[in-house]
């Protein structure tokens, strides 16, 4: 244990010991998981108050997670120099592909949208894609694993690495419901279904602790909350007006009563209203 704890001190930081937890890891402070999220840093306002409280529900993991921000857009940009604040790694990075991918997507943007609403527009679909050069970011290299999760999530409590158990060669991303959308059957859709697919024979699905999705079921005892399908923006209106303008809304009126006890139970909206009363 005591090993792990050098190579810390040495900045070359060790993450798990025969893929497992390092010994006395509950007693020592040995590693930070790092969270990694892409951001298109002109994203819409309700969108950029989920990363905020993204970040800010990292105060529920009592310092075991460290975030790193994948970041396309201006740093002049008032969430650029927000996540800077909050102790956010920004990297820098504009990808090769993005001109030439919505070039070919915008062509079938009608049909496209129908089946999903990652394909309406650039910001989406860029944001989307970017966990695609993860393997490319020097500053990332350093780690043997890092736990990637969308915008649209939040921490309930603490997570460390040996809470994922034995670690496989790799981890992938959860298939997603098939009854909402043909896209979703076998491996998923997009830059999901490429990698499910690509890494069919190695791949370990987390459980769903890791990734409990609002609209499904509470889960008092995730570690991660993920606002899969509709947003918090979708799951008011449903509430108020009985329906949502999300491209599935029986996915709103099936979380609803979820979106509720996570809201409830995690303070989610008082997030932001505490930071900004500590201004």
């Amino acid at each position: 244990a005591f090993t792990y704890l050098g190579t810390r001190v040495s900045r070359r930081p060790a993450g798990y010991y025969n893929q497992q937890g390092i010994p006395a890891e509950d007693l020592l402070p040995f590693f930070q998981i790092p969270w990694v999220f892409a951001l298109v840093g002109s994203s819409p306002d309700h969108y950029l108050a989920m990363v905020r409280r993204a970040v800010l529900s990292l105060a529920n993991t009592n310092g075991s997670v460290k975030p790193y921000c994948l970041f396309v857009g201006d740093s002049s940009l008032p969430i650029y120099s927000w996540l800077e604040d909050q102790g956010v790694k920004i990297i820098r990075h504009e990808p090769l592909w993005g001109d030439r991918l919505w070039a070919q997507v915008k062509t079938h943007k009608a049909s496209n949208s129908k089946h999903g609403h990652l394909y309406g527009d650039r910001i989406s679909l860029i944001s989307t894609f970017l966990r695609i050069d993860l393997p490319l970011i020097e500053e990332l290299k350093q780690y043997t694993y890092v736990l990637y999760g969308d915008t649209d999530i939040y921490f309930r409590r603490e997570v460390h690495l040996r809470d994922f158990g034995m670690y496989p060669k790799t981890i992938a991303m959860a298939i997603e419901d098939p009854h909402y959308s043909s896209l979703n059957a076998d491996f998923g859709p997009g830059d999901q279904g490429a990698y499910n697919q690509y890494y069919q024979s190695t791949k370990q699905i987390l459980p769903e602790t890791f990734n409990a999705k609002v609209h499904r079921r509470f889960d008092q005892h995730a570690y991660i909350a993920h606002f899969h399908g509709p947003k918090p923006k979708h799951y008011l209106q449903a509430i108020v007006t009985g329906t949502c303008d999300f491209v599935f809304p029986q996915m709103c009126r099936h979380g609803a009563a979820n979106f509720c006890r996570y809201a409830s139970a995690d303070r989610y909206f008082a997030l932001i209203s505490q930071q900004m009363q500590q201004k």
